[in-house]
């Protein structure tokens, strides 16, 4: 919520339950009345904010309420670091505009990388080419930047960790489970409790920063296998390529090319913006799978106005003009004013409706 004197605030309406016991994670015996519903959660009490000191409000799918809540209004949140670098953004200054806010609504800069970067630099690669991939990241500071190599070889490090860290442990079910995990894998490199980063099928004891350099190794392997041995290939805006498919016309051969729009992106799944991937897609394994396509910042100030870009386009037509025409607004985050008052709406447009006949 936003008006033009001054007030900021947020509200999270919804019916939440409260149930007589479990937490509606899992199917539940609904004959038993054990876990009915005994009430909901009252209004008031639903998480909201009003012109907090900060003067900032920002949130990006973390959680929105503290331990100390009462209620449970979930299980699945992304860690903040979304919303962290927001803040951070808008705390370098008390006065914004819209150049500042497109600016914010484009940035690559990835917090879960800085947290994580000491852990991959001070460790110990077994292998040339792992110290090579190792050297490169000296020097980055956490920016996705879709032209940059070093968030592949990262995302790459990474994703060699998690799997060192884990796979021996959960064997068959390792690939269903082989997601990010960053505050469990943040912790683990933080804390290096004793038989955690082991191998517990091969008895072998590592401590995670063991485990940490031989992610390079890995790495390295991965890389030149996926994408080829020439780091030049290496690009994360071309390995984290987004390709949009018309839902219908992809299913029809010789039209999925035609139909078809390639956006090279950057970000990842803990930046601003954002596109998210999945370690267990295979040949897609940086492939962007889900992620933000509308951006929208609207002016308070007379005459109230939204400026809107959605990707690829307007039109779901794909022989339409408007099909995928916005493409490079949406990289450049360069959005259209739409105005919202009434004079300026039918100032722009006027439809005549002419009948014809009695």
């Amino acid at each position: 919520y936003a008006d033009r004197r001054g007030n900021i605030g947020l509200l999270s309406p919804a019916v939440i339950p409260i149930r007589n016991s479990g937490d509606g994670l899992i199917p539940a015996e609904g004959w038993t009345g054990e876990a009915d519903w005994i009430g909901e959660v009252p209004y008031h009490d639903l998480p909201s904010l009003l012109n907090p000191a900060t003067g900032i409000i920002a949130t990006a799918n973390d959680r929105l309420v503290d331990d100390n809540y009462p209620y449970l209004l979930g299980h699945q949140w992304q860690p903040g670091y979304r919303a962290d670098r927001i803040r951070e953004v808008l705390q370098t200054s008390d006065q914004h505009d819209f150049e500042s806010f497109t600016s914010l609504q484009r940035d690559t800069q990835s917090l879960f990388a800085e947290a994580l970067l000491p852990f991959a630099t001070g460790s110990l690669p077994q292998t040339e080419a792992g110290r090579r991939l190792q050297a490169a990241l000296r020097g980055w500071e956490g920016n996705m930047d879709a032209e940059l190599i070093t968030p592949t070889i990262f995302q790459a490090w990474y994703r060699e960790l998690t799997r060192s860290i884990y796979e021996d442990d959960l064997e068959e079910l390792f690939l269903n489970a082989w997601w990010f995990r960053p505050t469990f894998a943040l912790s683990l490199m933080e804390a290096d409790p004793q038989g955690w980063c082991s191998n517990s099928q091969t008895g072998e004891a590592f401590s995670c920063m063991e485990l940490s350099g031989r992610a390079f190794d890995r790495a390295a392997e991965f890389l030149e296998e996926r994408f080829g041995g020439d780091a030049a290939d290496w690009v994360w805006g071309d390995v984290h390529e987004l390709k949009l498919r018309h839902r219908l016309f992809s299913l029809v051969p010789g039209l999925d090319g035609l139909t078809g729009v390639d956006v090279a992106l950057g970000g990842g799944s803990y930046t601003v913006a954002a596109a998210s991937y999945a370690f267990n897609s295979g040949e897609q394994a940086f492939a962007p799978l889900h992620g933000p396509v509308l951006r929208a910042v609207v002016d308070m100030a007379e005459p109230v106005t939204g400026y809107f870009v959605i990707l690829p386009g307007q039109s779901g037509n794909p022989f339409s003009p408007y099909y995928d025409n916005l493409v490079d607004r949406w990289l450049a985050n360069e959005p259209l004013p739409i105005p919202f008052d009434r004079d300026h709406i039918d100032t722009a447009h006027q439809l005549v409706l002419t009948p014809d006949g009695p």
